[in-house]
């Protein structure tokens, strides 16, 4: 059985942030996994460094709606216009 090591690139949907261009990759993964062909492993970092970008994606889209809180875009710790 083959191991395969995958990077951010591809943890990236699994936390709702799109990556253009890998969904072929990531449907033959799928298949020979489940085929028994391939064992996936990830990093750890790899993780964090997803869920960074998945939160980093979600206030780009939502800082400025309306009915946000102040801390919800970083204003609070100063990292944003007052």
């Amino acid at each position: 059985m083959m191991r395969v090591l995958v990077d951010t690139t591809y943890i990236l949907p699994v936390v709702g942030v799109s990556v253009e261009g890998i969904e072929r990759v990531l449907a033959k993964l799928k298949e020979l996994r489940q085929g028994g062909a391939v064992e996936v492993y990830y990093s750890d970092f790899s993780v964090m460094e997803a869920l960074a970008k998945a939160v980093k994606a979600w206030r780009a889209a939502t800082c400025g709606r309306e009915g946000l809180s102040v801390d919800s875009c970083g204003l609070a710790e100063g990292r944003g216009k007052r």
